[in-house]
């Protein structure tokens, strides 16, 4: 009690000194201030106060504003470290809780595919049946052979779809009908993951037969090998500069290259990995195994700090923009299902349910405006929509005759989704909604 009262009355001392009233604010200081048994220099600092008589002295002297909105605000926030919020409610209060009730509104709402945002109390939020896809846009059948692993580029301008026949295809997005800008061949063995810079300007390739391609973008011709791993390469993500990249595979080590050279930087002992992602900040690293094991690690220095398992085997994982979240496939033959992980605290907040997952490697990705669904293939043809705040089941999606292998979103053009398949396609929904894109 006696610091709020310091508080509040060391505010009002001092401004009677500004104003220039000395003598009351003497008799302030003994009658109010000296009775709360303060620190003795903490007194003394006061009262040495009276001697400046120039408002700019007992401002900097004092280590303070003036009788300023900002002051007293200041002395407003210390009294609220000190009093419960049943008494002296937080800042702002109101318009926490007024955003919490629109937040949940959307929350609520299964459809809600807008970046706009729901401003209405008045009215549960609403979202007409059209805002998830319902049809392809456009069917991609040029692969040979089944299609793995489908990326936009960062601009949603182009697509990349690997595939069991040894190529990558490069789709240019940006006129009405997707064509073919570059059809990437050398890979002497299934190409399982693609990578793109973050400018776009490169596309790393890797798979089955233990290689790292680079690609330039501007003339599809390769600039590039990285040796080293000694089995399949599982995945690649680039760091925010663009200059280095991070691979793993199942050969039990993780590497950092730089694009430039051919030898890596650094080599990291540990598990086989599944699948890896770095954030985009490039601070953190998550990497799942087949001992089911998910772990996140502070980068560049790749310092373990947190560590989960699941009850069945992990293949996959898709990390959030934020870098907050990962979605995680678990492969089982009676409960498949897509976990959700808050990696601050390593907890697992959601569960999707209803693909079928027992043989391959099926992957996930947030999508919509606000990535407020979850998407993903499944072995039974279809592709499933949830919402991702309830785990609600909102679409499947219907045009693939295969085991539906990986999906991928981009907000681009209104939001575009692409699926791929063992049946070698890659198709597309409607760019008003949220695009379906089917690759074969």
């Amino acid at each position: 009690l006696n610091e709020c009262l310091f508080a509040s009355r060391r505010q009002r001392y001092l401004e009677l000194l500004e104003a220039k009233r000395t003598q009351e604010a003497i008799t302030f200081l003994q009658v109010h201030i000296t009775p709360l048994n303060m620190d003795t220099g903490v007194l003394h600092a006061l009262t040495s106060l009276v001697v400046f008589m120039n408002p700019e002295d007992l401002h900097r002297h004092a280590r303070w504003e003036g009788p300023t909105p900002a002051e007293r605000g200041r002395v407003l926030e210390e009294l609220r470290q000190h009093i419960p919020p049943s008494i002296l409610l937080p800042q702002n209060r109101l318009e926490v809780l007024v955003h919490q009730g629109l937040q949940h509104q959307v929350d609520q709402c299964f459809r809600y595919n807008t970046s706009e945002p729901w401003v209405d109390l008045l009215v549960d939020c609403a979202s007409d049946s059209h805002s998830v896809p319902d049809s392809t846009l456009h069917l991609l059948d040029l692969h040979q052979d089944e299609v793995w692993y489908v990326q936009f580029s960062n601009s949603g301008e182009q697509l990349a779809t690997a595939s069991k026949d040894k190529t990558v295809i490069v789709w240019d997005l940006t006129r009405d009908r997707p064509s073919v800008r570059h059809t990437l061949r050398g890979h002497t063995d299934s190409v399982s993951f693609v990578s793109w810079s973050p400018d776009d300007s490169l596309l790393l390739s890797c798979g089955n037969d233990y290689i790292i391609k680079q690609w330039s973008m501007e003339t599809g011709s390769m600039m590039r090998e990285y040796r080293g791993h000694t089995e399949a390469v599982t995945a690649i993500s680039w760091m925010p500069d663009g200059l280095q990249f991070v691979s793993g595979g199942y050969g039990k080590k993780i590497f950092l290259w730089n694009v430039l050279a051919i030898e890596a930087v650094t080599t990291w002992h540990g598990e086989r990995v599944c699948d890896m992602a770095l954030s985009k900040d490039g601070t953190r690293m998550v990497t799942i195994s087949p001992d089911k094991k998910i772990k996140m690690f502070d980068m560049p220095d790749k310092v373990e700090v947190a560590c989960a398992m699941e009850t069945e085997s992990v293949t996959s994982l898709c990390l959030s923009d934020d870098g907050r979240h990962v979605l995680v496939n678990i492969s089982s033959e009676t409960k498949p299902e897509v976990h959700l992980w808050d990696l601050s605290d390593m907890v697992l907040t959601q569960r999707f349910k209803g693909h079928r997952q027992a043989r391959y490697v099926i992957r996930s990705c947030f999508g919509g405006a606000r990535n407020s669904f979850v998407i993903c293939g499944s072995e039974d043809s279809l592709v499933y929509v949830w919402h991702r705040a309830t785990g609600a089941l909102v679409s499947k999606l219907s045009g693939h005759a295969g085991t539906i292998n990986a999906v991928a979103w981009t907000g681009a053009r209104g939001g575009m989704l692409a699926s791929v398949s063992d049946d070698n396609t890659v198709p597309n929904p409607n760019p008003q909604t949220l695009n379906h894109k089917r690759c074969r």
